[in-house]
């Protein structure tokens, strides 16, 4: 699990790696916390679908304060929960956690951007 996860060349190569983990039987499951990492979301689920062992979920996206299934969020729902559901909406995960079969876990501050 991540705050942060990007489209670039660090965020490419850690998912480039999982995929590669879910092709060789592993399963994957990759935590993205949705407002930090909303404008990449789509191609993260382009990539996980390469593989049907690997699945992303996406930690309070702002859409469930609206009851609505759609990934983006627009700005005047932001804007609104913002103003009038701000402990929902300021409820992130910054936690970092990379748990390897149940038995190793590796905790710390890792987002996955070139700016880190």
């Amino acid at each position: 699990q991540t705050l942060i996860w990007a489209n670039d060349e660090v965020g490419r190569l850690f998912m480039y790696e999982l995929i590669h983990a879910a092709r060789r039987g592993v399963k994957v499951r990759f935590l993205i916390d949705h407002l930090s990492s909303e404008q990449h979301i789509e191609f993260a689920t382009l990539l996980a679908s390469a593989d049907p062992r690997f699945e992303i979920k996406l930690f309070n996206p702002v859409s469930n304060l609206f009851n609505q299934p759609q990934a983006k969020s627009l700005f005047l729902e932001k804007l609104y929960a913002l103003i009038f559901k701000f402990n929902r909406f300021n409820h992130r995960m910054h936690n970092k956690t990379f748990i390897v079969d149940g038995l190793v876990a590796i905790t710390g501050g890792r987002n996955y951007q070139n700016a880190y």
